[in-house]
This record gives structure tokens, C-alpha cells and sequence, in this order.
């Protein structure tokens, strides 16, 4: 699954956070997946989703960089 189709099914304004697996603490995106929709991040939104989870009210998406 990409970050783009993940993203499509969460709620309108969902704080997400993405990550790569290997590197937790390096934030590549931090913002509301509505932000996402930029053609600013494409190469964001191709990257495969390694696993996602919540953190309070953020979600954190880790992607095979």
C-alpha cells in the first residue's frame, strides 16, 4: 500500500506523521494528510507503507525509504 492510498482513506484533516523505518526520529511530513494532496510531495505519496499506528491523536505512517 502507498502513502497516497492510505492517506485517501482516513478522515479530512487527520495530523499524521511519516517517517522511514530505519530512521524513526527522521520526520519526512508532519501536517494533515489534506496537505498531502500538493503535488509538492508525489514522491511522498508513491512511497510504500511499511506500518502505521497512533500516537494520541496523530497518526505515524513508517515508509521504506
Amino acid at each position: 500500500m502507498t502513502v497516497r492510498e492510505l492517506t485517501f482513506r482516513m478522515w479530512y484533516g487527520q495530523e499524521i506523521i511519516i517517517c522511514p523505518r530505519s530512521h524513526f526520529n527522521e520526520i519526512l511530513f508532519e501536517g494533515t494528510n489534506q496537505a498531502l494532496r500538493s503535488d509538492l510531495y508525489e514522491g511522498l505519496k508513491s512511497m510504500e507503507v511499511s506500518s502505521f499506528g497512533t500516537d494520541e491523536d496523530k497518526i505515524i505512517i513508517e515508509v521504506v525509504k
